[in-house]
């Protein structure tokens, strides 16, 4: 009768546990959509694709901003081994990328920082990655275009970025979202 009650005791643990836990993801998506920046990951076949297609030399350092899972960083790293960081503000995709790091035994010149990503520093980045909502990249405006190194790339998955069109080298064709590719100061002709 004991082993019963523990048995049922540890099922009603590990059900409230799951609620609990579902109910912080629910509300980390509920967060980033509304900091402007979905929780949805960019597919693995669209990634390997811009990877291929965008020119990445082994040690630059490319910056995801607003990088959910961390999946681009992840997947350039494996293939190009760069030096990335991955921003995002929600905690939860932090713990998760960082979990994605591990899982898919990606090398150490990667990590992952929960960070406002109006506030981080673009600088050192030669390419940046960004799968965000038109009304972010706005915001992102000034950022982009003066706080960034000349001729950084700048990969737009799923939007464009209208202020910098005058910069767009290339557009890849997606199932369901297209990437822009720019490049600051290469104006297209």
């Amino acid at each position: 009768m004991i082993l019963l009650e523990v048995l049922y005791l540890f099922f009603i643990l590990l059900f409230l546990c799951s609620l609990f836990f579902l109910d912080v993801f629910i509300f980390s998506l509920i967060y980033s959509y509304f900091s402007g920046a979905s929780l949805v990951s960019s597919s693995v076949a669209e990634i390997k694709k811009i990877l291929n297609i965008i020119p990445i030399r082994k040690g630059c350092v490319v910056l995801e901003l607003g990088c959910g899972y961390g999946n681009f960083l992840i997947y350039a790293s494996k293939k190009y081994q760069i030096k990335g960081v991955g921003v995002d503000i929600n905690p939860v995709a932090i713990f998760l990328a960082n979990l994605n790091k591990w899982f898919l035994k990606s090398d150490g010149n990667i990590s992952f920082k929960r960070e406002n990503i109006l506030n981080t520093n673009l600088l050192e980045a030669d390419i940046i990655y960004l799968f965000l909502f038109p009304k972010l990249l706005e915001k992102l405006k000034n950022n982009l275009l003066t706080k960034t190194k000349n001729q950084v790339i700048i990969i737009s998955h799923g939007f464009k970025i209208n202020f910098m069109k005058q910069y767009l080298v290339k557009i890849i064709e997606g199932k369901k979202f297209h990437t822009y590719i720019y490049q600051k100061n290469l104006k297209k002709n």
